[in-house]
């Protein structure tokens, strides 16, 4: 009965803080950052978002600082992807709960106030899912392909 081989999807093998399906994108978009000479990127969520977490732990791990902005209040304690962060030492800016939209226009404002400084930043718009990170996606589809032929 050919069930085929079955492949699974091992996050903790990524390379690159939590996991999680967002390292994809984030391989293209930091790359165009850095191409770009970016000096600093800003990706934006909740405060426990694995984008952010991950963003800041690849911004880490290439060398450019990372911002991140949350519309939350400051957390009370530190535990999960807040925790992570800390470690990382990326800067984050605590919005208050404000809605999505109120959030984008506070990081256009910051991106606007950082290219003012000289720091040619790069955000990461809409949670990573833009036609550039999209590529991350059709990469790993070439990638289920050659592991397939190989086998």
């Amino acid at each position: 009965m050919g069930c085929g081989p079955v492949y699974l999807k091992r996050d903790d093998l990524n390379g690159v803080g939590p996991g999680g399906n967002k390292v994809r994108p984030l391989e293209y978009l930091l790359g165009e950052a850095m191409e770009n000479h970016c000096g600093t990127v800003i990706a934006s969520g909740q405060e426990n978002s694995n984008l952010c977490s991950i963003a800041a732990a690849a911004c880490c791990r290439v060398g450019i600082p990372c911002i991140l902005v949350h519309n939350n209040h400051p957390p009370e304690q530190l535990a999960g992807n807040i925790l992570l962060n800390k470690l990382t030492g990326v800067e984050e800016r605590y919005i208050g709960p404000v809605t999505e939209p109120e959030r984008d226009q506070y990081v256009q404002a910051l991106a606007r106030e950082l290219e003012a400084e000289g720091r040619a930043p790069y955000v990461i718009e809409n949670g990573a899912t833009t036609v550039h990170g999209a590529v991350g996606y059709v990469n790993l589809l070439l990638e289920l392909e050659r592991c397939r032929e190989s086998q």
